[in-house]
């Protein structure tokens, strides 16, 4: 406002000039104004000269005192050098004013990336001792776009709700930034400060009922473009067994959080273990938050390291409702939170680190909509090291059914979370191992029997790398028929090398779904007790090789060759298939006692959809494709995915084929061919079918190959008449009658009726049989027949009717 008050005055005396002003009384009225603006808008600067907690001139309560006296637009607080510990007793006053607390003002030789800190500038210590201290410094309304940074946080407090900085739910504070800090760190032993309680940041909002909060737009770490690297704070962990997470907020909205160090020494590569903590961030009804890097400039410096305990969990969001938190009401609204470009238990350089102590990573519990990743190389997270327990897993999902910390939250559902590009098992180069126990890991909640609420559903898994885990790659515990987990797509990943099946869904009290891999029974479930709608898995029965980079895969979802109805219109998805370390065997079909290696689709190739019968065929590009090669498979129906289906080898065809045509003209039948090469090759079988699906011999001819084998161009030319086509058995009596073009509607003979006059049928004839139109469509393959039997066939072609 003194800005625009400014500018007024200046444009009035330029438009009095000619009449009133001299050039020396011009000079004088600037320099007077300039004086003005200067005075009204500086920051008014308050220095701690000594450590006392008395309230005496040159202490912090005094400077604190001081800034909420003040009318000045901007405040800043500065200490003196070498002032050494400050230990504050009783809790200061709230700051009800914008304010620095600038621990680099006099003191800039740290302010650099944490790696290179040795100390920080600023010492203040939450002293013990049961005193009812519950923060360092509180912002309260009116401390809206404050900073806080250059200090060592000693948090001892003598209370389990001790906090550095703190922030209650009736305040409206915005725009936050705090940077360049440590927490609990002592840098003399490159340890935690011992006796810590209570957690570090403790933020509080209120979410109004049109979904907007009174504490948003907070920054903590890197924020300052090009400067992100020296504005991370180093956060050790808490040693107390209550309250201990690092950063704990509720119901705020649009955070940043990056270019932090999180149960790390300052060097980026030695873990802090042996601590409590719970979770480094705990977020609860929080939306819109990033954590992490917003694009790829400087990602080194943007992505946070974590280690230890939970690194990042999401709690009770959900679409409509209410809550109570510490005595206030407040509204719920949907996560839209996200994680990209962290390290999760590997050090600064990407490695997985020596001795994994992590529990969940990053931990789902009852939030929406939020996602982990995205489609950039920059946004991928790696996750890595989470085996602190049997169930520990990179990525835990779960619906939430309980109170929590300072409020009653009801049941909340995991739903419409995406997980895209990450690395969840291994390093940041994807090759060297990291492994959690599980990769991704959906689990169920106890709230209401048979509940037919959706509980942890449509969420998507799609193009991650999923390997080296010591169980599942992907798993789908039921612990209950609460509830529905199901219409989750997992698509496009890589999975593998893992110690359990690449997929494995765990339905409650089905003897159909049991841990490891399942049969298939050839139908869905609508139960709660049922995970993924007990989707059957792919069955491929037949893998031809057209060349080494091409093979045709044919197949179908369920329990019957011939298909089940129930699966049609399903996406199937191709991979080439891992059994390393060992394949995961299971049932093909439930109940039939044949137990083969399913394994893990290692490299996703490509995707088609099963037709109204569940049956599927299609052509896939790779490279290297050998007689040893293994695909599996999965289908996805209304978005939820199966397990992998069996492995099954490349079937390399002794005979190459060239070009496959076929044609019907002057009520014949022509079908030309060319094979590249054939080795011990006997006979080829002509087939037809008026579906393309189910086919019947028509004729043969004789290889050309000496002996069977032959590595030059062979061409072959089959003609059939009428009897030939007759044989067909499918109702389609003489390819004459395909031929005639005058009628809209030709009455074909069945077979039993079919008269041959020397061979040949002379036209079409009306009589009693299947009736087709003129455009009814003929299709061809060769099946080329081993010396011993082994039938292998070439691509499917429709016959053209020129």
């Amino acid at each position: 406002m003194q800005t625009r008050h400014f500018k007024s005055l200046y444009l009035k005396a330029q438009d009095h000039e000619p009449k009133h002003f001299s050039g020396k009384q011009r000079v004088l009225i600037m320099l007077f104004l300039f004086s003005f603006v200067s005075v009204q808008l500086r920051a008014a600067v308050f220095t701690v000269t000594n450590t006392l907690d008395d309230g005496s001139t040159g202490s912090l309560r005094w400077a604190v005192n001081q800034v909420n006296l003040s009318t000045d637009a901007t405040n800043e607080i500065r200490f003196t050098n070498g002032l050494g510990e400050i230990v504050v007793n009783t809790n200061l006053p709230a700051l009800v004013k914008q304010v620095h607390i600038n621990g680099y003002a006099n003191d800039n030789t740290q302010l650099t990336e944490i790696r290179f800190r040795t100390y920080l500038p600023v010492k203040i210590r939450l002293a013990a001792g049961g005193l009812g201290v519950n923060a360092l410094f509180t912002l309260a309304t009116g401390s809206s776009n404050s900073q806080i940074s250059g200090i060592d946080f000693h948090i001892i407090g003598g209370v389990a709700t001790a906090a550095a900085i703190y922030k209650s739910p009736a305040t409206t504070v915005r725009n936050v930034h705090i940077w360049g800090n440590s927490f609990n760190y002592d840098y003399a032993t490159n340890s935690p400060y011992t006796g810590s309680q209570g957690f570090f940041i403790g933020v509080y909002g209120l979410v109004a009922s049109d979904k907007t909060s009174n504490t948003t737009g907070w920054y903590i770490g890197g924020k300052t473009v090009g400067f992100q690297f020296r504005e991370g704070n180093l956060i050790a962990n808490s040693l107390s067994t209550v309250n201990t997470e690092s950063i704990r907020i509720f119901n705020a909205g649009g955070f940043v959080i990056a270019s932090n160090f999180f149960g790390f020494q300052r060097n980026g590569t030695t873990p802090l273990y042996g601590s409590a903590q719970s979770s480094h961030i705990l977020l609860t009804n929080c939306n819109s938050f990033l954590i992490g890097a917003d694009n790829n400039d400087n990602i080194n410096f943007k992505r946070n390291l974590f280690t230890d305990g939970n690194g990042v969990r999401f709690i009770g969001n959900a679409a409509t409702g209410t809550f109570s938190t510490t005595g206030s009401t407040t509204y719920y609204w949907d996560g839209n939170n996200a994680v990209k470009g962290n390290y999760f238990g590997v050090d600064f350089t990407g490695v997985p680190v020596s001795t994994p102590s992590a529990i969940n990573p990053i931990y789902i519990h009852g939030s929406n909509k939020n996602i982990i990743g995205g489609p950039n190389v920059w946004e991928r997270n790696i996750i890595a090291a989470a085996t602190s327990t049997t169930l520990s897993a990179g990525i835990r999902i779960t619906p939430l059914n309980g109170v929590q910390p300072a409020s009653t939250l009801d049941f909340t559902p995991s739903n419409e979370n995406i997980i895209q590009n990450n690395y969840i098992g291994t390093g940041s180069n994807g090759t060297t191992a990291g492994p959690n126990a599980i990769g991704i890991r959906f689990s169920s909640a106890a709230i209401t029997a048979g509940s037919a609420a959706d509980i942890a559903s449509s969420n998507t898994v799609i193009g991650n790398r999923i390997a080296y885990n010591t169980q599942a790659g992907i798993v789908i515990d039921k612990a209950n028929s609460d509830g529905h987990i199901r219409y989750n797509t997992f698509t496009q990943n890589a999975i593998y090398q893992n110690g359990g099946p690449g997929i494995d869904l765990q339905s409650f009290g089905l003897t159909t779904q049991t841990s490891g891999i399942d049969g298939n029974d050839g139908a869905l479930s609508t139960s709660t007790a049922a995970t993924q709608q007990h989707i059957d898995n792919p069955v491929i029965n037949s893998v031809i090789i057209n060349s080494a980079t091409s093979a045709t895969i044919t197949g179908y979802i369920g329990n019957l060759p011939a298909g089940n109805t129930a699966f049609g219109g399903a996406a199937v998805e191709i991979f080439l298939a891992d059994i390393t370390p060992s394949p995961d065997n299971g049932a093909v079909h439930f109940g039939d006692g044949l137990s083969v290696a399913h394994g893990e689709g290692a490299t996703y190739l490509g995707s088609t959809t099963a037709d109204a019968n569940g049956l599927f065929t299609i052509t896939v590009s790779g490279s290297g494709f050998t007689t040893s090669t293994l695909f599996t498979g999965t289908a996805t129906l209304s978005g939820s995915t199966s397990e992998f289906g069996p492995t099954t080898s490349l079937q390399a065809l002794p005979v190459t084929f060239g070009n496959v045509q076929a044609q019907i003209k002057d009520g014949k039948l022509w079908v030309n061919w060319t094979t590249l090469s054939e080795t011990n090759n006997s006979l080829f079988e002509i087939e037809a079918s008026v579906d393309g699906k189910n086919f019947t011999k028509i004729g043969e001819l004789k290889s050309k190959a000496i002996d069977g084998n032959s590595e030059e161009t062979l061409s072959y030319e089959f003609t059939a008449t009428a009897p030939a086509a007759v044989a067909l058995g499918l109702g389609l009596l003489g390819l004459a009658a395909i031929g005639c073009k005058g009628r809209s509607r030709k009455t074909l003979l069945g077979l039993a009726l079919i008269v041959v006059v020397g061979g040949v049928i002379a036209g079409c004839q009306k009589e009693v049989g299947k009736e087709i139109t003129g455009n009814d469509t003929l299709f061809i393959r060769i099946a080329q027949v081993d010396k011993d039997g082994t039938k292998k066939y070439s691509p499917i072609v429709k016959a053209i009717q020129p």
